[in-house]
């Protein structure tokens, strides 16, 4: 994936006039997300014929208002195309939502990357880097039990039918094993590798004629997304999370989600398990290349979290979440403005202190309501017994900063290996223990040998030397140089 943000930044801001960048962006944005039209109905069950009933009017909307504003000054040129995207803002998403798997990772993609995506289609966006919509139950009951080779009752003792979550090739759901150990599965959709070859063939074949430049960003969201559709090895990828990275950090509150693999059924804890499981499956473990089985992470993703607290701020304000980000946005192009907003940044130590202090004053009250309650509020409990308190503690984001900081530098510099698909949707934080998961590790990549991390010291980004975000180990300047302390 970082191969991809980087092709898909030098496309769009290589040899092009300023003005011009995001319109030509939002153009191949359209074709990319809508994009795929050159392949036969016939074989692709209506894929190209829905994809060209919005591609055809939104390429010539765009060419039109290339055409009349052709001469405009400036400020025209950039009203015409404002109201361009505005029109066409939510249509990648429509169809994306209709079509799925290759389409849902490229939206995504596109969303994570505000510095050259018209903010109009970055918001419709947004939606995709938590969830899309899921497949009913009976498609994936009978992906599971095809998978593992038995009725889902002989391997679970409880299977939400709602999913947690839906991504691009597949969704994940909640589960109890017949043990009570708590899981989540994630089941890979039907079909999804077959459409995702044909999708990725057809829109490469109509970037070769429109726009040769992108063909090279599709590329790699090829070679990015192979690896995904084996779940066999997104298993073995966790196991090597779990091996690798948590010892060093598991003090610190950072957990992987481990499968249920044959190497953890093997195990003395899981004796209990294997003894009520099918005798295949005991010996084989609850992984196949559809279907996964993850011990269950505590917590909530980051983008639903900053997604609540951006509105309830706005809200203060008496500003929607759109608004608010608006008046931020052209409040941080003021010069000075961002500096001064990070010297008056709040330290870790000092949210926790805050979040220690809420927890006290809940108990100190929670215990006199109590002796209440107990005392008088037996004789009416509607009128006279009191409710406990319960606040709602804030995430320490200094602190989850440099604690995402050091995994991932440890990750890079000492193991030689990283996730090329972290994003928000990905960490989840637990907001009353603090803990904080990493998940969905398909695309790991390494380890890499020694030569190909020492370039990486010397092209890691380093904030200034007075820059005030928290302290790192793997953000220490050395001659130019980012090193591990």
């Amino acid at each position: 994936m970082s191969r991809l943000r980087s092709c898909t930044r030098r496309v769009f801001t290589t040899a092009l006039p300023r003005r011009t960048r995001k319109a030509k962006y939002a153009g191949a944005l359209l074709a990319a997300s809508v994009g795929g039209g050159v392949g036969l109905t016939v074989l692709d069950e209506g894929r190209t014929a829905t994809v060209m009933a919005s591609l055809v009017p939104a390429t010539v909307d765009y060419q039109v208002v290339s055409w009349r504003v052709r001469n405009a000054p400036e400020e025209k040129v950039k009203e015409a195309f404002d109201d361009y995207h505005a029109r066409w803002a939510d249509e990648p998403l429509r169809v994306i939502m209709k079509l799925r798997g290759f389409y849902v990772k490229t939206g995504q993609v596109l969303a994570g990357q505000p510095d050259v995506l018209p903010s109009a289609y970055g918001a419709s966006l947004k939606v995709l880097q938590d969830s899309v919509p899921a497949q009913p139950f009976d498609v994936v009951r009978a992906i599971v039990e095809e998978e593992l080779g038995c009725a889902l009752d002989e391997v679970f003792a409880s299977f939400d039918e709602a999913p947690l979550g839906a991504a691009s090739i597949g969704q994940v759901h909640r589960a109890t094993l017949r043990d009570g150990s708590e899981v989540v599965v994630k089941v890979q959709y039907p079909m999804a590798e077959k459409f995702f070859r044909l999708d990725i063939e057809t829109i490469k074949a109509i970037f070769r004629v429109a726009n040769p430049e992108f063909v090279a960003v599709i590329e790699c969201i090829e070679d990015a997304f192979e690896q995904e559709f084996d779940y066999l090895q997104e298993a073995r990828c966790l196991r090597f999370a779990v091996e690798r990275f948590e010892p060093k950090f598991r003090s610190r509150g950072v957990r992987f989600p481990e499968p249920f693999d044959a190497a953890e059924l093997a195990t003395a804890r899981c004796a209990s398990l294997r003894a009520v499981l099918p005798d295949r499956i005991a010996r084989s473990g609850l992984v196949t290349r559809k279907v996964l089985v993850m011990k269950r992470c505590a917590g909530r993703t980051v983008s639903k979290i900053g997604a609540e607290l951006l509105q309830a701020h706005a809200a203060k304000r008496g500003q929607s979440a759109a608004e608010f980000v608006e008046e931020m946005t052209a409040r941080a192009k003021e010069p000075g403005y961002v500096e001064e907003v990070l010297a008056n940044q709040r330290s870790a130590q000092a949210v926790e202190t805050y979040r220690w202090a809420l927890r006290s004053f809940d108990r100190f009250a929670n215990f006199w309501f109590a002796i209440w309650n107990a005392a008088v509020g037996w004789l009416h409990p509607r009128a006279l017994r009191l409710e406990y308190r319960a606040s709602v503690l804030p995430p320490n984001g200094p602190a989850i900063v440099e604690l995402l900081y050091d995994v991932h530098g440890f990750q890079l510099f000492d193991v030689g290996s990283f996730n090329a698909d972290c994003h928000a949707g990905n960490v989840l934080v637990d907001e009353i223990s603090g803990d904080v998961s990493l998940i969905d590790y398909g695309q790991l990549i390494g380890p890499l040998a020694a030569e190909k991390v020492r370039p990486l010291v010397f092209c890691s980004a380093e904030p200034a030397p007075a820059s005030p975000l928290p302290p790192s180990n793997y953000r220490v300047r050395v001659n130019n140089a980012v090193t591990p302390s």
